[in-house]
């Protein structure tokens, strides 16, 4: 069930209802069945992984020795090892499972290619959101073992924590000790949280079916057949696929949020205008807030941080981001984008530090350079991250300026428009309104919350906005409901 079709809206309306209508103490319970529901709809089979992954999360933890502070040294070092060895057993389990499922065929693949081992391909289904859910449950590991949350004795409960279905397929990648909290206390109806919930979750389907879908028209047609295009219409359509991502992550986010709000949860936010960056450094902590967040908290901190040598650090960013990459897909290309983000990162820290320490001198960057500088940096990586391949990636790179001299030509820059739209002046008018809309938005975004713009306006401004939101998203969208890009991560 796709968020927005309309199987998936009647699911929430009952959900809701028996949530909201039912007693307090038995809201996991609803959301346990709502949630079991919605994962084991896609495939049954699915089921199985995530099981084995929550049940062995569970008994790890609840064997952990939480006194072990308060206890003799000997028995301490004795308990100590005893949690290194559950936590180990936990997080190779999780990681175990993400290895078999997503990256076994891509090592045997490669191993092949490289030596006379011959490894086996199997064909197995790769489970819905289990990056998704395997980097939850490490870091519920790692928090229970540091002692900064206790363990949810309720399995039932702790069941609820790994499924809750909003974040289950395409995160955020919520914290122990944020979402636990709020699963074993009960929830009072609020109206207010719960229009508000609407609103983003109406906010989202607008992102997803009229913006990021229209976009996805032109980005699919072109990569489907590279071989057709060349020079500005490769440039044009890698700017539009930028911001189609940007609307097809983010609206899952602001659903995924809306959803969980008129329950009565809160899950972190997960973009803060990300293209409005000054570097890359800077995008990363305004894109995939809650991967970036995570691989800071539990792999970046852990190798040392920043607290170590100047190249150390830099060594520190590209582990950091080959396995971000890693994290996304079994692909060279998914590899190389972390390692290309890993180095440029890298190579801004050795910048800022060269000014600093050597040369001595302040250098202020005028914000639109810098914002320029982040995107296109960003846009040249999206092209390893979209194309099917290798040879699709670096036949963008080669031909993507080919004809540089006639850019500026109103002839050619005709001809590529018509090429990509085949002529097409309805979806290109379609495509248009997208891309000015969420370019809006986030420009609106990056100075002030759209939420607390709309509270400020006459009632029947506001009942326009929302009327026209919901108009547009039954005019303008794509017909049928396709798959969020990050559901298969």
């Amino acid at each position: 069930m796709e968020f927005g079709s309309l199987s998936f809206l009647f699911f929430l309306f009952i959900t809701l209802v028996l949530y909201w209508g039912g007693p307090k103490k038995f809201q996991w319970l609803v959301l346990l069945l709502a949630s079991g529901y919605f994962y084991f709809s896609w495939q049954p089979a699915y089921g199985v992984v995530i099981f084995i992954s929550m049940l062995v999360s569970y008994v790890c933890v609840m064997l952990m020795d939480a006194k072990s502070e308060k206890t003799k040294k000997s028995a301490k070092t004795t308990a100590n090892l005893k949690n290194k060895l559950l936590l180990f057993t936990g997080i190779g389990t999780n990681l175990g499972l993400l290895f078999l499922f997503k990256y076994f065929n891509f090592f045997a693949l490669t191993l092949t290619e490289l030596s006379a081992v011959k490894l086996p391909h199997l064909e197995l289904l790769l489970p819905l959101g289990i990056s998704f859910y395997t980097f939850q449950m490490v870091g519920y590991l790692f928090d229970v073992y540091q002692g900064k949350i206790a363990p949810e004795k309720h399995l039932g409960k702790f069941a609820v924590f790994v499924l809750f279905f909003p974040k289950l397929i395409a995160g955020p990648i919520e914290r122990s000790k944020k979402l636990l909290p709020q699963i074993t206390q009960p929830h009072n109806w609020n109206t207010n949280e719960f229009k508000s919930g609407l609103k983003l979750f109406a906010f989202g389907l607008f992102k997803k079916l009229v913006i990021a879908d229209n976009l996805a028209r032109v980005v699919d047609q072109v990569f489907g057949s590279l071989e057709l295009y060349r020079g500005l219409s490769l440039i044009l359509v890698i700017l539009i696929y930028s911001w189609q991502i940007l609307a097809d992550f983010s609206g899952y986010t602001d659903m995924a949020r809306g959803i969980a709000r008129m329950f009565g949860f809160k899950l972190m936010e997960n973009f803060n205008t990300p293209y409005f960056a000054t570097s890359l450094r800077d995008f990363w902590r305004r894109w995939h807030i809650s991967l970036s967040t995570w691989l800071r908290e539990y792999l970046y901190i852990p190798l040392g941080g920043s607290r170590v040598g100047l190249w150390r650090v830099c060594l520190n960013y590209l582990i950091v981001f080959v396995v971000c990459g890693i994290w996304h897909g079994a692909t060279w290309n998914f590899i190389l984008w972390g390692v290309l983000h890993g180095v440029v990162i890298a190579a801004e820290k050795l910048a800022e530090s060269f000014v600093q320490q050597v040369l001595k001198i302040k250098i202020t960057i005028p914000k639109i350079i810098s914002y320029a500088y982040t995107y296109a940096v960003v846009c040249i990586s999206w092209v390893l991250f979209r194309a099917t391949d290798l040879q699709s990636a670096a036949y963008v790179y080669k031909n993507m300026v080919v004809g540089v001299k006639n850019f500026i030509s109103p002839a050619y820059i005709q001809a590529t428009i018509i090429q990509l739209f085949l002529s097409n002046y309805l979806e290109m008018a379609i495509v248009f309104f997208a891309l000015f809309s969420i370019i809006m938005i986030e420009a609106i975004s990056s100075k002030y919350p759209i939420g607390s713009i709309l509270k400020k306006q006459p009632f029947a401004l506001r009942l326009m906005v929302y009327v026209g939101l919901v108009s547009s998203i039954v005019l303008l969208r794509n017909v049928g409901v396709t798959e969020f890009i990050y559901t298969r991560f």
